[in-house]
């Protein structure tokens, strides 16, 4: 009795619909696609607004995106999705939540919302080589980047700080962190003022940067089979998490740094369509799947450790 191996796949849906369209808080709409748009349009019916009445940023990869409304004078708004030429839903939206009945008095004036911010620190930390990222909630209108100060050990520093997006939604603050030393970045009312009008209130990050003592260096040489095809490298944590990933074509060797000690996995994806993700078959068109491939084994990672390993996707 010869035993046999069976493979199969789940083909991609590739007929394109609008799968939800939500107002995510007042005057912002979150837009979520089955596939990646191509040419969206979102046509406002009622009211027919004109000009620049929205701003629009996309996921990494395209099957959602937000919109901005800064003023559009009503609270509600009808919407026609279209993508490719395609019309794929109209959407009547409140573009403000309803009041809730909390039993307080309402004569009690409500507090004007602050732009909110979120660094990307991990646990008061960053990466030296990495710049401190301010995510913010909305777009910018104004920015007075002089009411943010970079301090390190009380002596104040002069960081580069720009926005890395057109809308102002990003805001980089670069300096040579030196490791284990500490900062703290202060940033000031009103530096940053959004589409809304809203400012920030002050406020201060106390972080410091890594060091090599108490994290882990990774190198892995990569050969591949290939030397004129493209592989997605991915460094994977707890459930096949994705922590870094990379592109190369042909061999390569790859360093991740500054790592917390922790048990690590590898992942390549043969990008044989080059587009950058793993994708799947098409039984009709005889497409198999793009192959992937994991390092053989669990990469555990010590504090003051660098690894290197040798990996062959031949």
């Amino acid at each position: 009795v010869k035993n046999y191996l069976i493979f199969q796949f789940r083909e991609t849906d590739t007929v394109q619909r609008l799968q939800k369209g939500a107002v995510i808080r007042a005057n912002v709409i979150g837009l979520y696609f089955r596939q990646p748009v191509r040419d969206v349009h979102i046509k406002p019916l009622d009211p027919p607004l004109e000009g620049a009445w929205n701003l629009i940023t996309y996921n990494a990869t395209r099957d959602s995106l937000t919109l901005w409304i800064p003023g559009p004078g009503t609270d509600s708004l009808m919407l026609e999705i279209s993508d490719n030429g395609i019309v794929l839903d109209t959407l009547d939206l409140a573009l403000k939540p309803a009041a809730r009945n909390t039993g307080k008095d309402k004569s009690t004036v409500a507090k004007k919302k602050s732009l909110e911010m979120r660094p990307n620190l991990i646990s008061s930390k960053i990466k030296p080589g990495r710049p401190l990222i301010l995510s913010l909630a909305d777009p910018v209108k104004e920015a007075d980047l002089s009411r943010i100060r970079l301090y390190h050990d009380s002596l104040e520093v002069k960081p580069v700080i720009t926005f890395s997006d057109s809308l102002k939604t990003r805001l980089h603050i670069s300096h040579s962190w030196k490791e284990a030393e500490s900062y703290l970045l202060e940033v000031n009312d009103s530096a940053l003022i959004s589409v809304f009008g809203q400012a920030n209130d002050s406020t201060a990050y106390k972080f410091k940067a890594m060091s090599e003592a108490e994290t882990g260096f990774i190198k892995i040489n990569i050969t591949v089979p290939d030397q004129k095809k493209s592989y997605i490298i991915q460094l994977l944590g707890d459930k096949e998490s994705i922590l870094e990933q990379h592109s190369i074509t042909g061999n390569a060797s790859l360093e991740f740094t500054y790592l917390p000690p922790r048990k690590y996995r590898f992942k390549a994806i043969h990008d044989l369509n080059n587009n950058g993700k793993w994708d799947t078959g098409n039984y009709l068109r005889k497409i198999q799947p793009e192959p992937v491939s994991y390092f053989s084994k669990e990469i555990e990672l010590s504090a003051n450790w660098t690894m290197e390993e040798d990996w062959s996707l031949n």
